[in-house]
C-alpha cells in the first residue's frame, strides 16, 4: 500500500529541543538527522539522543526516519547500528550510488538482526544513481523508498548532466541537474 506523504520534516539530531518539539508538529513524517545537520563532533551525542527519543515514541501516526552518514564516512556504521536496534519506520540512506551500497547497509542491518519492517529510503543524489536507479529500484527485502536529491545534483551542474547524456540518459531527472 503506498502512503501519501505531503511533508517531511528533517530535525537536527544534536538539538534536543527539536527533537522534543517534533513530537507535535504537523508534518506527515519526521526525519531525525545525523547528517549534514549534526557537526563531526557532535555525531555520539546526536546518535544516542535519537536513540532515546526514538525508544520514547510519542510521535503518533507521523513517519520516523533516521537520516544516517553517507557510506564514505567513518560515522555510517555506529548509525546504522544505532538505528536498526532504535526501529524507527524507516532510515535514510544520503549519496546512494550503487546496489553495492545499498547491500552494506542490508548486511549490517542484517547482522545486528534488525527489524525486517525497517524501510530503508535511499538518497538518489549522484549521476550515477540516476543511471542506476533501476537497479536500486530493484532490490527487496531492505530498500523500498528512493528520494530524488535535487540539491548535490544541481550543485554537480554540467557535470552531472554531462556524464549522464554521455551514458545514455534520456530521463527528465536531466531537467533537474540544470
Amino acid at each position: 500500500m503506498i502512503r501519501p506523504r505531503r511533508s517531511l520534516l528533517f530535525m537536527p539530531g544534536s538539538n534536543a529541543r527539536a527533537l522534543e518539539k517534533a513530537r507535535n508538529l504537523p508534518a506527515d513524517g519526521i526525519i531525525l538527522d545525523l547528517e549534514d545537520s549534526v557537526a563531526p563532533d557532535a555525531k555520539a551525542m546526536a546518535r544516542d539522543q535519537i536513540a532515546k527519543a526514538v525508544a520514547a515514541r510519542g510521535f503518533g501516526k507521523r513517519e520516523v526516519l533516521i537520516r544516517v552518514n553517507a557510506l564514505d564516512t567513518t560515522w555510517w556504521v555506529d548509525d546504522v547500528t544505532m538505528a536498526g536496534k532504535a526501529r524507527p519506520d524507516g532510515i535514510l540512506v544520503p549519496k546512494v550510488s550503487s546496489v553495492e551500497d545499498l547491500k552494506a547497509i542490508a548486511d549490517r542491518l542484517n547482522d545486528i538482526n534488525a527489524h525486517t519492517s525497517i524501510r530503508v529510503w535511499a538518497m538518489i543524489e549522484t549521476a550515477r544513481a540516476v543511471l542506476d536507479a533501476d537497479k536500486l529500484a530493484a532490490l527487496g527485502q531492505f530498500a523500498v523508498a528512493r528520494l530524488l536529491g535535487r540539491q548535490p545534483l544541481r550543485r554537480k551542474g554540467p557535470v552531472a548532466v554531462e556524464q549522464m547524456s554521455r551514458e545514455g540518459c534520456h530521463d527528465p531527472c536531466l531537467t533537474i541537474c540544470r
